[in-house]
């Protein structure tokens, strides 16, 4: 649960708190730092299963926030 926390609900609580200053600057940027453990299309067994579930709900999450 430690994981997911750093990984997925505090990027996104952090760019839920800083929205409202992204929107009024004129450089509307977040970024947020992912890897290769996060791709669907490789698989790199159990041993990173948790930390690649995580980076890969983080980068679903950037994904759905940039379509609002």
């Amino acid at each position: 649960m430690h994981v997911l926390q750093t990984n997925t609900v505090g990027p996104a609580y952090l760019a839920q708190v800083l929205l409202p200053f992204i929107e009024k600057g004129a450089r509307k940027t977040i970024v947020n730092y992912s890897s290769g453990l996060a791709s669907i299309g490789l698989d790199f067994g159990a041993k990173t299963a948790t930390y690649s579930v995580t980076k890969m709900a983080m980068n679903m999450l950037v994904r759905a926030l940039f379509y609002l």
